[in-house]
């Protein structure tokens, strides 16, 4: 294997080891080194490219081989061509990839694996008999070794999603089914393991986040749940916070007449999400006309503040970036309700989120949960969509 300078960030960037035999040029280790000074790369990049740094200085130096100021391409089209070396080379740079299919080099593209689980908020397992056990004897232990307030999902010899659970930091929790109802949405009752593990969040703790694919309901459970809260009376007012950022790809309208409140629910993706869940305009117009709910969009957010009797709603959080979500948080008193959503898979922003980053730095606060939404309940053709790419 002979690895390019994205490759070698790619496999080392984690701080972790490879036992394959490989070799890289030199020249990787002068654009690494150029790429912790350079402006347009993010913080999280240079972190990788230190990391990877650290690591190929400190074990694999001698796996290094030609001159410090060539270039990558040249170096590896030299050790095929001239050394005759017999080489596989990897890539994540299409255009590299490209060029050595011209120049007849072995190569492999390396592409990032997208996310199957959830990085955090849940676990997928199927317990041993002990554990079965140890959970109907009362679950005062950590069996499932989770993190404070994260779900697990548990499974049966036949791979079926029977019961769910929580470690609350006291106990083993199993999670019973409860619903919500209101006016505006009737009763809503989870479908899976996985909407009955929201339930319970959005019910139990002051700081919520539910993220998952299309179709999974994490916009109707967020509403149905407040609204409830809203017509008991539980709640003062609910903000619900949108970023009007354009799908990516699309093109965006040119001005259009109308109030505020009439731009907002038929421009951008914030006014359809919110009509199309309440059912029609009027009704959401209605709601809006008495005070219970107030959009406010992310560009209007300095100068607010939330208070312990109001409860805040994010939609499409995953298109907000990291300063942001930090401002929106802060604006917000103890006691206030704050529920984001989002699909970390549907990110339409160039620049960098907040949304997982902000579900890594509270996890494990007692009040905090964050709770995966896996099955997509809206349709079957939702789901075989996912091979479009």
């Amino acid at each position: 294997m002979f690895y390019d300078t994205g490759a070698l960030i790619r496999t080392f960037g984690n701080g972790e080891c490879c036992h394959e035999p490989w070799q890289a040029s030199l020249a990787s280790i002068r654009e690494m080194t150029d790429m912790l000074y350079d402006p347009q790369i993010n913080s999280e990049m240079k972190n990788k490219v230190r990391t990877a740094l650290q690591t190929l200085r400190g074990e694999y130096l001698e796996q290094f081989i030609g001159r410090f100021e060539a270039e990558v391409m040249a170096e590896v089209y030299r050790y095929f061509t001239e050394e005759k070396m017999d080489l596989i080379f990897y890539t994540d740079d299409f255009e590299k990839f490209v060029s050595a299919g011209k120049l007849r080099i072995p190569r492999k593209f390396m592409v990032e694996e997208k996310m199957e689980t959830a990085p955090v908020g849940y676990k997928e397992l199927s317990p041993t008999d002990d554990q079965w056990v140890a959970l109907y004897s009362g679950g005062k232990t950590n069996i499932f070794d989770l993190e404070i307030n994260q779900y697990a999902v548990l499974k049966n010899v036949d791979s079926e999603e029977v019961a769910c659970v929580k470690w609350n930091g006291r106990e083993t929790v199993q999670i019973g089914s409860r619903s919500f109802r209101s006016k505006a949405f009737g009763k809503i009752a989870p479908l899976d393991m996985f909407q009955r593990c929201a339930f319970e969040a959005l019910d139990n703790h002051e700081f919520v986040v539910l993220y998952g694919r299309p179709g999974s309901g994490k916009t109707m459970l967020a509403l149905g749940y407040l609204m409830q809260q809203i017509e008991d009376q539980s709640i003062r007012k609910l903000y619900v916070i949108g970023h009007f950022e354009p799908l990516k790809g699309s093109r965006q309208l040119g001005y259009m007449k109308g109030s505020k409140i009439e731009k907002q629910l038929t421009t951008g993706s914030l006014g359809n999400i919110l009509t199309s869940k309440f059912g029609d305009e009027s009704a959401l117009a209605e709601l809006l006309d008495s005070g219970a709910i107030e959009i406010i969009s992310t560009s209007d957010l300095r100068g607010m503040e939330f208070g312990a009797e109001d409860a805040v709603f994010v939609t499409e959080a995953q298109d907000i970036d990291a300063y942001t979500t930090r401002t929106i948080i802060q604006r917000c008193k103890k006691g206030c309700k704050i529920v984001f959503e989002g699909d970390m898979e549907q990110i339409d922003i160039k620049r960098e989120s907040g949304f997982e980053k902000m579900t890594k730095v509270f996890a494990g606060h007692p009040n905090f949960a964050c709770a995966y939404l896996k099955n997509d309940h809206r349709s079957e053709f939702g789901v075989m969509a996912d091979q479009i790419v």
